[in-house]
């Protein structure tokens, strides 16, 4: 494989092949949305000088692995769900950035008790592997993402196992809580950020525009919901990793934006010059709920929450805004940074139907 000179070789096997580096920043998810962002924010910003950025992928040969390996980022090829890869990762770093991610979602969900066991969850798998090597190879500190609502929802019900036993619970929330309070129990020093919808959703996402003229929504129509561009959530995630001292216990939501769908529609068409062609389409929620359950559990959660008297989005964003010394994209800015046009709609997959 060509790599660009200033790049790291790839490693993978024994950890006795990677540098013991006290200023590395290992980074998981570094070719999606949110890890790839943290990157940016690592190379892009004011670093301490001779910070190097590591990410573990599963597959090097990825176009975005090697844009990855191009700019100088150290790679190491593993699996998250893998122990020995994920310590083999660890090893010489000095802060982790950790995002979990349902790679499928298993039929049933998760599950918790009152003894902090917890089965089929493919998250909590993947923070527990993390958080053990974290601490044995003496990391400094851990930045987990999370997701906005999930700190609401654990006091609402009393805690992880009432949340667990309700009806109405989703699993999306379920597993976030759950590693939450895997990170702080950890031993180690944290930060917890807890996420907006991302402004990304809107163009890359199955749930994105598909045709012209339409912006199709899983929400109700009036139901506001709160949103982050990834830029935002890599810059928030970089300051934590760069500051442990300032950052440590520090949990906070992150948001610069509440819109409507039919806000979202509009401001489209005005960033595209075609104030009367865009319009909202909104799913009906039994299709939404036919073809990704997870996701319609997730949905109707978030819409009791705007109801909710302590639950105070336009704080979340005022907090964002402070650190990030008021530098935050809002839906005008990043789609005038993107290209906004018809995406091709995935099929949906059989997890979709058995979640």
């Amino acid at each position: 494989m060509s790599m660009n000179s200033n790049a790291t070789p790839i490693t993978s096997g024994a950890a006795a092949n990677l540098p013991a580096r006290r200023e590395t920043v290992l980074v998981f998810g570094a070719t999606g949305n949110q890890g790839g962002a943290v990157v940016d924010a690592l190379l892009d910003g004011d670093t301490k000088e001779g910070l190097k950025v590591r990410a573990m992928v599963r597959n090097p040969e990825t176009k975005k692995a090697k844009a990855l390996a191009a700019r100088g980022v150290e790679l190491v090829k593993g699996n998250m769900l893998n122990k020995s890869d994920v310590q083999n990762a660890t090893k010489g770093v000095s802060s982790i950035f950790l995002v979990t991610v349902e790679y499928t979602f298993k039929p049933g969900g998760t599950s918790y008790n009152s003894s902090n066991k917890f089965t089929s969850s493919l998250q909590a798998d993947q923070a527990n592997y993390v958080l053990q090597a974290a601490k044995s190879e003496g990391v400094k500190h851990i930045v987990f993402s999370s997701g906005l609502g999930v700190a609401y929802l654990e006091k609402k019900y009393g805690g992880i196992e009432n949340y667990a036993k309700s009806k109405t619970k989703s699993h999306v929330f379920l597993d976030k809580m759950i590693v939450e309070d895997m990170v702080r129990k950890s031993g180690l020093t944290y930060t917890i950020i807890r996420p907006a919808g991302f402004f990304e959703m809107i163009v890359t996402h199955a749930y994105g525009i598909q045709k012209h003229g339409e912006y199709p929504s899983i929400w109700k129509k009036d139901i506001p919901f709160a949103y982050i561009a990834c830029r935002d959530i890599g810059r928030t995630a970089a300051k934590a990793l760069l500051s442990p001292a300032k950052w440590d216990g520090k949990e906070m939501g992150i948001a610069s934006q509440i819109l409507t769908s039919d806000e979202i529609a509009k401001a489209i068409a005005n960033v595209r010059n075609e104030s009367d062609q865009w319009k909202a389409s909104y799913t009906p929620r039994f299709i939404l709920k036919l073809f990704a359950r997870p996701i319609a559990r997730m949905v109707e959660e978030y819409e009791r929450m705007p109801e909710a008297e302590d639950v105070n989005w336009e704080s979340v964003i005022r907090e964002t805004k402070k650190a990030l010394d008021a530098d935050v994209m809002d839906i005008k800015a990043f789609l005038l940074s993107q290209d906004v046009d018809i995406k091709p709609y995935p099929k949906p997959s059989m997890w979709c139907v058995c979640a």
